[in-house]
């Protein structure tokens, strides 16, 4: 028994060191949201600076880590974008990035852990993966309550102004290394 344990660690190990290593090409990716606005419409928004560290090997993603500056927040609306890096939104200044690690990949799910401000939770996104050659490319969307993760907004409007889910899209292109 120890050493099928060991033999399978020593697999999982090699399969680990043999992934591809892919440079995003931040040029060409992109991560986007999208939220309700005074329950009418939908304000659609980027972050401009984007950055991440992805490895794939064998039709599989074994590595998919990724950051947004939140300071490079575009919802072409300056006055917007001030105030969703103000302190009572992003707080950028204290928290200048929105982080993701995966843990997992299957069955065109991508699991993994979402970090805004200091809050982490779980997170599930849909994905579509296309390899060709030496290029990479995953499209994958989830949904988020931005209250999960305190974002909110103490004024008047409360929760009326914006609301509570957030689609969250990203469409990446990635070169092997």
């Amino acid at each position: 028994m120890k050493k099928m344990c060991l033999a399978t660690l020593l697999a999982m190990s090699v399969t680990a060191l043999n992934a591809a290593p892919y440079t995003l090409d931040t040029a060409n990716s992109a991560v986007k949201f999208s939220v309700s606005h005074l329950k009418l419409t939908q304000v659609d928004g980027t972050f401009k600076e984007i950055a991440g560290k992805i490895d794939y090997e064998g039709d599989k993603l074994q590595i998919l880590e990724g950051s947004v500056a939140i300071k490079s927040i575009d919802t072409a609306n300056e006055k917007r974008d001030a105030h969703l890096n103000a302190p009572d939104m992003f707080d950028s200044a204290k928290h200048p990035s929105i982080n993701f690690k995966m843990t997992k990949f299957e069955a065109g799910k991508i699991y993994g852990d979402l970090t805004i401000k200091t809050t982490t939770k779980p997170i599930v996104l849909d994905a579509k993966v296309n390899a060709t050659g030496n290029n990479l490319g995953i499209e994958a969307t989830t949904k988020i309550k931005r209250s999960d993760f305190g974002i909110t907004w103490d004024s008047v409007f409360k929760d009326n102004a914006v609301g509570d889910e957030v689609t969250i899209n990203l469409n990446l292109k990635a070169t092997k290394a």
